[in-house]
């Protein structure tokens, strides 16, 4: 079984009551390989689909991008370990991670058409 922690309430969104991790079928998948998600006890599925597009997002900046999550975070204005905690799905992502989600994704994807 696997063990549910609640969110801290730094989350600005407090509807989201567990982590992203624990949405997922193998919490230690999230963010590194493929997994399933499912709602837990505790959880909600609006949640859960937001993790799981967390978790591809995060799949699609690793396959892509050559950056490390520190020169990420340095670029984007936060730390290294909160690029980590927020890859592993131990934290839900405020709008600058997803910023840099997604600006990972659109700068690699603009080097591939460039070449």
């Amino acid at each position: 079984m696997t063990e549910t922690h609640v969110v801290q309430r730094t989350t600005i969104d407090s509807r989201r009551l567990l982590r992203p991790c624990d949405y997922a079928t193998d919490p230690f998948s999230f963010g590194t390989r493929q997994t399933g998600f499912a709602v837990p006890v505790g959880g909600d599925n609006t949640s859960c689909e937001i993790a799981a597009l967390i978790h591809d997002l995060v799949i699609a900046v690793r396959s892509k991008s050559v950056v490390s999550g520190a020169a990420i975070g340095r670029r984007y204005g936060f730390s290294r370990q909160t690029w980590s905690s927020i890859t592993r799905g131990q934290r839900w992502p405020g709008h600058t991670v997803l910023a840099a989600l997604i600006g990972e994704l659109r700068d690699t994807s603009n080097a591939d058409t460039a070449t």
